[in-house]
């Protein structure tokens, strides 16, 4: 797999002054899930923070996307820690 995955948005987002049309996700390390664990009360809350921290986006800018995206961006993930 690649060390980058680019997810395009079906329903591109504005957030804090820019329009995000598409997402790149870096590949996982343990410290990144780690962290994230750390950082999330709930699986919700983990995924959203380790999203953003791959991504390198907010998380507030995660939870504004469409759920078709996010659950796009879901497999990507899943694909990374399998």
């Amino acid at each position: 797999m690649n060390a980058k995955t680019t997810v395009k948005l079906q329903f591109p987002i504005e957030f804090a002054g820019r329009h995000i049309t598409e997402v790149t996700l870096r590949r996982a390390t343990v410290k990144d899930t780690s962290t994230a664990r750390q950082q999330g009360k709930t699986d919700e809350d983990f995924q959203i923070m380790l999203t953003a921290n791959l991504a390198e986006i907010e998380p507030d800018a995660i939870r504004q996307m469409d759920m078709a995206d996010y659950n796009a961006i879901g497999k990507v993930l899943e694909g990374f820690l399998s």
